[in-house]
């Protein structure tokens, strides 16, 4: 194949006894971690009681203390964010919730290109100038030590709320409260929170305070935010996903209504799915292209007919978005073949001087599932550059960064998703760095994690109603993958265009046909002739063509059986 499958090992007799559902479906929880009635109880039905007290977290009550009186004296309050799609949702759910208590708010939302991630010293002098005496910031702000303190010096109290690892314990200061799970003296039971879901975090505790019910509407941008970030969908973050999208499927957001149209979403429930590639994209796109404040400004208008051309406008920015994508992919995979040929390093490291910086992430990650290994891409400047990495889940992309720190300006992100800038002088030598990088697991594809194997027909009679009670898919609880054993291809065709087309077949496993999709694998119809043994790495999802619902097989991957 392509890729290669991994299956887990057999769930353990034991394990089927405590849990109390069939093998099969045991199977499934115990994949995911699950080994006890328990916990497969909580993981089945999320509920309230899955939260915590958001009191427990560090600084929370300084926090609170502040956000009090800046609402009492009537002061300006600035909530600073992050362009991507859980810096926004952030934002949002805390400019709405703060006006709600009455609070004068005034959200930033930073340019990519020119301000880069994190708060930043122009942001900080803009919001000050601006009258903001209390800033709030999301998904960021942890390490921001010198933007704080000139914020501190110019008469503004800073609430951070971040969830990125820190290493180092902040300065107890009346005007200061740090926010994070992930701080070294935290003792928050639960550390997987987004960006967006301690912004709401801040909310329940600010209403609480006054006395009033929290908002609990805005779950749904919590559902955007933590969806996006992949934040893990177990605990808190799994209530959070399931009430947000249960809310969400009868939304009162002007802004979600039209982005469900134009993504031609309306008459279909929304999952997981939907979110992470119609409506996440639509939202992410301004902050690649164009104005990430675009993307705010749809998800806090109250306005109809504003979310409609909004949303168009969105919709505009991701076609570009994609086409700026598949353009740049198609360079990097060009230098690849002239650089290295079929002896691709253990890290890749890419690039150009015409890719803006909104898409090198896209770019790496295109690499990441091609080649199965760690994928830089830099935007080549004349002076400075700036890189987007991503990587698999063994390999510590930013640890490799950091081993290079002497040749960077700034670096930062997590251990499968990072970015740094650099002088353009020093590319060279970072590219004979990460090239020299060692990477055990090198392979020519990435590994899928499969379930179990087990043929459409057995999947359709004995687990497919149950999979669909694992939802919302996610982090840590993909949705399950099975490994199909042979299967004749009845029909095969390319379908859709040149570069992003897909592969329909018409398949039949021994028992019943099936028809099935291989997105972005048109080029392959050669390999699966009618008449041809196949064996697929494939999951099942209902299918809704001319008013007709059935099952259809979603191939990740399939060779010659």
């Amino acid at each position: 194949m392509k890729f290669t499958e991994a299956l887990p090992p057999d769930v353990p007799d034991s394990v089927v006894s405590a849990l109390g559902f069939p093998r099969l479906q045991s199977q499934l929880l115990y994949n995911r971690g699950i080994s006890s009635r328990g916990e497969a109880l909580n993981f089945l039905s999320p509920s309230e009681s899955d939260l915590h007290d958001p009191m427990l977290l560090p600084d929370m009550d300084l926090a609170v203390d502040l956000l009090r009186r800046a609402i009492r004296d009537g002061e300006t309050i600035g909530v600073f964010g992050d362009f991507d799609i859980d810096g926004i949702s952030g934002t949002a759910v805390a400019a709405i919730g703060l006006r709600g208590l009455g609070a004068n708010v005034i959200p930033y939302i930073p340019d990519r290109e020119d301000e880069g991630h994190g708060l930043n010293e122009r942001a900080v002098r803009s919001l000050a100038e601006r009258g903001v005496k209390t800033l709030v910031t999301v998904d960021c702000g942890a390490t921001s030590d010198a933007e704080t303190a000139l914020a501190r010096s110019l008469g503004v109290d800073c609430v951070i709320t971040d969830h990125h690892t820190m290493f180092d314990l902040p300065k107890r200061d009346a005007g200061f409260a740090l926010v994070n799970p992930k701080r070294l003296d935290s003792s928050y039971p639960y550390e997987h929170l987004t960006g967006v879901g301690l912004a709401y975090k801040l909310m329940q505790s600010v209403y609480e305070d006054a006395g009033r019910e929290e908002p609990r509407e805005l779950l749904e941008l919590v559902a955007l935010g933590t969806v996006g970030d992949v934040g893990a969908l177990k605990g808190e973050n799994r209530y959070f996903v399931a009430e947000g999208l249960r809310r969400m499927n009868r939304t009162r957001f002007a802004g979600l209504k039209a982005l469900v149209k134009v993504a031609r979403l309306d008459g279909r429930e929304l999952d997981t799915g939907a979110l992470s590639f119609q409506i996440i994209p639509r939202l992410n796109a301004p902050g690649r292209v164009a104005d990430p404040g675009v993307s705010l400004n749809l998800l806090t208008t109250e306005d109809d007919y504003e979310a409609r051309s909004m949303a168009d406008l969105l919709d505009r920015y991701n076609l570009q978005r994609r086409d700026l994508t598949e353009s740049g992919a198609e360079q990097a995979e060009a230098q690849i073949r002239r650089r290295w040929g079929e002896s691709v390093p253990g890290v890749i490291m890419v690039g150009s001087r015409d890719w803006i910086p909104g898409i090198l992430g896209l770019i790496a990650s295109r690499l990441v599932d091609a080649h199965g290994r760690p994928a830089i891409a830099v935007s080549v400047g004349d002076q400075n550059s700036r890189a987007s990495a991503r990587s698999v889940p063994e390999f510590d992309i930013l640890a490799a960064i950091g081993e290079a720190g002497d040749l960077l300006t700034r670096f930062g992100g997590h251990h499968q998703a990072a970015g740094f800038s650099a002088p353009s002088a020093n590319l060279r030598a970072l590219a004979e760095h990460f090239e020299a990088v060692s990477f055990e697991a090198r392979r020519g594809g990435a590994q899928i994690d499969a379930d179990m194997i087990a043929s459409p027909s057995l999947v359709r009679a004995e687990l497919y109603e149950f999979t669909r009670s694992l939802a919302p898919f996610g982090a840590e609880c993909p949705q399950p993958v099975f490994v199909s054993g042979p299967m004749r291809v009845s029909e095969s065709r390319s379908v859709g265009a040149a570069r992003r087309g897909g592969l329909k077949m018409r398949l039949h496993d021994g028992e019943s046909h099936w028809d099935a999709i291989a997105f972005g694998q048109g080029g392959r119809v050669s390999e699966a002739p009618p008449g041809a043994a196949v064996e697929l790495v494939y999951s099942m999802e209902p299918n809704t063509w001319r008013g007709r619902t059935s099952l259809q097989l979603v191939v990740a991957d399939f060779a010659a059986a």
